[in-house]
């Protein structure tokens, strides 16, 4: 049996309250990412430290049922291990989007976007 890959690193939304986010699947359209606890759809991410190792099969308990039967389990696992390999990569605070292509539906690509997200009010200066 192969070792799942793990990773110490999970993109969460640039909007909202920060969720952990997931690929979203070929099968739900393939672009973007879903939030792990609703499924709501982003489409991009900045990439955050988790603090502890985390594999595929922990991502997929974590997944709402509405999203769950979307794909089998295997399927998931499949999705999902390819998405942790595919972080390996970036570094803390790069801002990617996914895709998964219709000719590899288990196939995840992570894109940069940014090197790390906008602040969305300037940083306050120091008096000179």
């Amino acid at each position: 049996m192969t070792e799942s890959p793990t990773t110490k690193k999970l993109p969460v939304s640039t909007q909202g309250k920060g969720e952990f986010l997931v690929p979203c699947p070929h099968s739900l359209g393939g672009a973007g990412f879903l939030d792990i606890a609703t499924g709501k759809p982003h489409s991009s991410g900045a990439l955050s430290y988790l603090g502890k190792e985390i594999r595929p099969a922990e991502l997929l308990c974590r997944l709402p049922s509405a999203l769950r039967h979307h794909l089998t389990d295997a399927q998931w696992i499949g999705l999902l291990s390819s998405y942790l390999l595919a972080l390996q990569s970036f570094k803390i605070g790069n801002v990617l989007k996914a895709s998964c292509p219709d000719v590899s539906p288990q196939q995840v690509v992570l894109k940069l976007l940014a090197p790390r997200p906008k602040p969305e009010a300037p940083r306050p200066r120091m008096p000179k």
